[in-house]
């Protein structure tokens, strides 16, 4: 069996409980590894691969990276990394988009979020507002 000799795991923002948030850009790093991965993956005995989902005391992380790059399973010596921002849910990230009303159309303005008005009718003139 291939052991990692390095993990690199993210959480998703929306399963994050308040105490592992840093701030938007960065997590508890140390307290996620010492409270979750740690544990999660010193118990782990199948292989992991880059992309993996894994949800461990109900924080959902998502496998970043792992060498080597085709997977293996953890060891003693897996170097284990939880840095970075957190992950936003696809869900949660289609709806944060401004969506087009009928017809397709958005002005600048709900592009950019800062409108939720439909955008006028112009006789098919392009409309930035």
């Amino acid at each position: 069996r291939v052991v990692l000799t390095q993990l690199h795991v993210l959480p998703y923002e929306s399963s994050l409980p308040e105490q592992y948030k840093k701030s938007k850009l960065a997590v508890e790093d140390v307290a996620l590894l010492r409270d979750h991965v740690q544990p999660h993956f010193d118990n782990h005995s199948s292989d992991i691969v880059r992309g993996q989902e894994v949800t461990i005391r109900d924080v959902r992380f998502k496998v970043i990276s792992v060498e080597p790059k085709d997977g293996g399973g953890c060891g003693k010596d897996t170097v284990l990394i939880c840095k970075g921002m957190p992950l936003r849910d696809t869900a949660v990230a289609a709806k944060a988009k401004p969506k087009a009303k009928a017809g397709g159309r958005m002005t600048a303005a709900q592009v950019l979020g800062k409108s939720s008005e439909p955008p006028p009718d112009e006789g098919g003139k392009c409309v930035v507002s």
